[in-house]
């Protein structure tokens, strides 16, 4: 089991989950994918109740709560049961990335009119950072 984290904010998660399927694929009818505190699947939350068999892709919605949750589990699912021991991934690793130190400078001169140059302090890391989004607000 594997999570690839793409949420850049801190405390929240989000992106892909993707696993190998079993060798022997008879009695499976789908999967169920949760968040758990621990590899044994305690404190679990269902994040995708049924993930088809051959797909072995499930996704936790951005801006999903870390929480306490400290893996995604996988669990195999019959049509009589549920597998009582599940996958599990590596500890999560939440992927925390902002800018600090923003700043703007209005040089526009008329009222109710904005213009000049918005600066800021890059993330730590950027291996996760595509872009930058900026946004005006005003009240």
């Amino acid at each position: 089991v594997a999570f690839a984290e793409k949420d850049l904010d801190e405390f929240e998660i989000g992106g892909a989950v993707t696993w190998s399927p079993p060798s022997q694929l008879d009695l499976v009818v789908d999967y169920a994918v949760y968040l758990a505190a621990d590899t044994a699947g305690s404190g679990r939350v269902l994040i995708d109740n049924s993930s088809v068999v051959g797909t072995n892709l499930a996704q936790v919605d951005p801006h999903t709560a870390l929480s306490t949750f400290t893996n995604v589990v996988v669990y195999i699912r019959s049509g009589h049961s549920e597998q009582s021991i599940p996958s599990s991934s590596p500890l999560i690793s939440d992927a925390a990335s902002s800018t600090s130190a923003v700043a703007f400078t209005d040089k526009d001169l008329d009222h109710e009119e904005v213009a000049g140059t918005v600066v800021w302090n890059p993330p730590a890391g950027l291996s996760q950072v595509t872009h930058y989004v900026v946004y005006l607000f005003g009240e």
